[in-house]
């Protein structure tokens, strides 16, 4: 049977509030009386319960953590090395996909102050959203916000994210070095800060006229019915790029299937290097965002916050990586 506080209090004559505050080495036990609770608590074998800890402390010892896709194997990656990483530091992970729905979001962070989670790290929809009453109510509960991989305009919180603007120009810069003339963007809804900064670099490289295609999801699915589109409307490019790599692979197998060889008339590329983008039959060329140390970054942000420190905003650089699927 599991000693308690109650057994060592009996044991050594005295309150159990006491142990308790002489097990916590409080200055309003003396030295003398301190050692010797401590000495008998050890001898009896008693250990402190940290659930019971944490809940007479309101404290939960859980990080919330929200992505809005499980099957995209970059926010998988995330979650990977986050749950790591949050472990290792002492603290639980209660991990929601927002199936990048507004209202699900906000249920699930409504969901997290009634579990009272120390801390909230939200990786944001790949879709527009108007909603910010929730992330003030995260706020009126005291529970810190950080965003990951990219932020929501308007919400007042510290962001750790890879500078997706400039991984993009390179990209492009990339391709055009080989000779592309005429590349196109495939991408997601505007608005949404992620895509948006992609955009950004692919104009400024590429040029203020070149072909930005805006899908309603960044998935493999939408690139593939795109790509169709682009050789039915008879769209002339030589170079596809998507902002993520699951959408190259669905563009890269739409040109194959059309005979379109990559890369010798069409270069592709995505974006995130994702483990599939080097295993694939054509390895896929794209920018690799830093996935384990964005993980870390972020949850040393955190942790610090929910002692009381400050948390700041973390730019991570991408890598150019250059695989077959490019000349």
């Amino acid at each position: 049977m599991a000693i308690r506080i109650k057994d060592v209090a009996r044991a050594a004559g005295v309150s159990e509030a006491t142990v308790s505050l002489a097990l916590n080495r409080s200055s309003l036990v003396n030295q003398k009386t301190g050692q010797r609770i401590r000495a008998l608590a050890k001898e009896m074998g008693y250990a402190p319960n940290p659930y019971a800890k944490k809940l007479a402390l309101q404290k939960s010892g859980v990080v919330g953590l929200v992505v809005p896709d499980i099957e995209n194997v970059y926010y998988a990656g995330l979650v990977r090395h986050i749950n790591r990483f949050m472990r290792a530091a002492g603290y639980g992970l209660s991990i929601a996909i927002s199936e990048n729905q507004p209202r699900m979001e906000a249920d699930i962070l409504d969901e997290m102050i009634r579990n009272r989670v120390e801390g909230v790290l939200l990786a944001p929809m790949n879709v527009k959203s108007e909603r910010k009453d929730h992330f003030e109510r995260l706020e009126r509960a005291g529970i810190p916000l950080l965003f990951v991989t990219a932020r929501y305009e308007g919400v007042e919180a510290n962001c750790v994210m890879c500078d997706l603007e400039k991984g993009m120009r390179e990209l492009v810069k990339h391709l055009m070095e080989r000779g592309c003339t005429h590349p196109v963007l495939l991408t997601g809804p505007e608005g949404v800060q992620a895509l948006d900064e992609r955009v950004r670099g692919f104009l400024r490289v590429a040029g203020a006229e070149a072909l930005v295609e805006r899908l309603d999801e960044v998935s493999y699915s939408a690139a593939c019915r795109s790509v169709e589109q682009l050789l039915w409307r008879g769209v002339r490019f030589d170079a596809l790029l998507c902002v993520n790599d699951l959408m190259a692979l669905g563009a890269m197998n739409i040109l194959e299937a059309h005979g379109c060889k990559v890369p010798d008339q069409v270069s592709v590329c995505g974006f995130d290097d994702v483990v599939f983008s080097r295993i694939t039959e054509m390895p896929i060329t794209t920018a690799c965002q830093p996935l384990e140390q964005l993980a870390r970054e972020a949850v040393f942000q955190i942790e610090r916050a929910m002692i009381g420190g400050e948390m700041q905003n973390i730019l991570l650089d991408t890598r150019l990586v250059i695989r077959k699927s490019s000349r």
